[in-house]
Parts: C-alpha cells; structure tokens; sequence
C-alpha cells in the first residue's frame, strides 16, 4: 500500500481522521481527512489486494446469496429498480440508451431492456460476467453510475470512459455514500458505508460538487434517497445486535424526516442529476 495524494486538490495536505476494520475482519484501513474537505483511503491498497474483497460471497450486488441479509438486499434492490427506472423516464422522453457503468451483475440493466423504448448495456471492472469490451462501442443518452464512484481504482479512466460513451447534451446520474450523513454520526465506526477498503473515496454534497465540476459537468438538480436511510441504518445496526435492527427503523424514520427539513444535502445517498457543459 502506498500513501497518495489527494484526488481533489492534488495536494499532500491531509491527516488520518479514522481508522476502521475492513468488511472481512482482515485488516484495518485508515481514511485520510484533506484540507480541501475530500476524504480519502490512505494509504491505498493495491487492486491486487482489493480484488478479494469483491470476490466473496458477503460482497451482495455479486452474490448469489442467502439468508435474511441477502433477502433484504433483493427486496430493497426490486424496489430501488423501480424508482431509478422512473428517474431514467423523466430524464429522457423519447427512446432510452443506456448504461450501467459499475452495474455489479447486470440485474438493472437487463429490468431496463424489459421497458418499452429502452436499452441497456451494462459494465462492471470486478464483474467478470460484466460486457467488459462491449460497451465503448456505443453511445448512450444516459449513464448511471450506482454507487460507482467510491470504488473506481482510477477515477481518471472512468471519467475517460464516460467522455467517450455518453452522448451529447446526455445525462450522468450519479449516487455515492453521503459522509456527512446523520446517521454516520449515530453509528460511528458500525456504519455500513464505510464498507473498506471497497469504498476508497468518501464524498459529502461539497467534495463531490467540486469533482464533477472539475470534470466539466453543471448539476441540473440533486434529489433525496430517503429510502437508502433504512436500508443503511439497518445494515449499521446488524453489525451491533438483533435488538437493535428494530431500534434503527425508528432511528432511519427520525433521521428521514430531518432530511426532508434540511435538505438533500444531508441525506444517506447523494443523488445528482449531471449535465456535460457545452
């Protein structure tokens, strides 16, 4: 693992702000808090070393999983399809390209292709059945990327990637992990989103407002994922005890409604409709 600078501002002026046991009970990582307000995994681990952590069975959108943890990831995600298939209607009226660039194993893509007037590929770098090549071929008048952010190796070459692929005037939905979500504050080191060394970059509502700019993208409007707020307080909870699981609804349930008071800024998943500038 070697210590690099930070994404954002490109300087060397952080410092560590927690250190955290990754998803396997392995190792421990640390996040580095920038000046810039960017934090960061640092020292960064290899993508020799951080290809096992996607390649077990307790990694869900790969997974072919069971028992009550996994049960809950399906339902939550038949639910999330819906949602996120509106969003792509509303966005685009006529004939629907599109792609799913980090789709894990391509299960919204293909709840996409069985919509009249849309089509999708998908691709995912840790999903070997992913339509690695296939993708770069096309143009596409939207691009997802679920959750994607925070685990690109580069972030170079995926915003390269996405220069090439999405058409013009087309739109980026993006969703990462909110840092500055209340419920972080709550859980503390138990918090879901942590999810290290996976998750090697860790946004708030400024951090990534910077980094699409700088990529030449205008956010059109930014939306709330009120409903990710029960699905992370109660993977935070199932990392202390069964009791709690019930106590987090009640606390996910507290936590939605202030996010509908202060805004989407402060809530569990930052959702950001993107534009490129002309």
């Amino acid at each position: 693992m070697k210590p690099h600078n930070c994404y954002i501002c490109k300087k060397a002026n952080y410092n560590p702000y927690v250190t955290i046991k990754d998803s396997l009970n392995i190792s421990s990582f640390t996040i580095a808090e920038c000046e810039c307000g960017f934090y960061f995994v640092n020292p960064k681990p290899s993508e020799k070393e951080l290809n096992k952590y996607y390649s077990t069975d307790d990694y869900l959108p790969h997974s072919k999983g069971k028992g009550i943890l996994f049960l809950l990831y399906r339902t939550v995600q038949k639910i999330s399809f819906y949602n996120k298939f509106l969003l792509l209607r509303n966005l685009i009226k006529g004939n629907i390209t599109h792609l799913d660039y980090g789709g894990g194993d391509g299960r919204f893509s293909s709840y996409v292709n069985s919509k009249k007037k849309a089509t999708s590929s998908f691709y995912d770098p840790y999903y070997k059945k992913s339509s690695n090549s296939d993708f770069k071929k096309n143009k596409y008048n939207i691009i997802t990327l679920w959750h994607v952010l925070e685990h690109a190796y580069d972030l170079d070459i995926l915003f390269e990637n996405i220069e090439k692929s999405l058409e013009e005037r087309g739109k980026l939905v993006v969703a990462v992990p909110n840092f500055d979500s209340l419920e972080r504050n709550i859980y503390k080191e138990n918090w879901a989103a942590y999810d290290l060394p996976r998750h090697l970059y860790h946004f708030n509502n400024i951090s990534l407002d910077k980094l699409l700019r700088s990529k030449g993208y205008k956010i059109i409007y930014k939306k709330r994922m009120l409903f990710d707020t029960f699905y992370i307080s109660i993977l935070s909870s199932m990392k202390i005890s069964n009791i709690s699981v019930i106590k987090s609804l009640f606390v996910a349930l507290f936590i939605s409604i202030k996010v509908i008071i202060k805004g989407p800024e402060f809530s569990s998943s930052l959702l950001y409709v993107c534009e490129k500038e002309k």
